[in-house]
């Protein structure tokens, strides 16, 4: 009998990417990100607090 290491299925691939987005683009889905944080009571919600935030 053979053995097989890798599973039939389930096998996850990951690529990165680097794409060009604007600082607009940006500031919204981080905000997006703390706002989201916020809502479910992250544990890493203090830690990303915005500098306005933290003032």
């Amino acid at each position: 009998m053979a053995h097989i290491d890798s599973p039939a299925e389930g096998h996850e691939l990951v690529y990165q990417v680097r794409l060009p987005v604007s600082s607009h683009t940006f500031a919204l889905v981080t905000e997006a990100i703390r706002t989201y944080r916020r809502q479910v009571k992250s544990r890493w919600a203090a830690a990303n607090m915005s500098p306005e935030e933290r003032a």
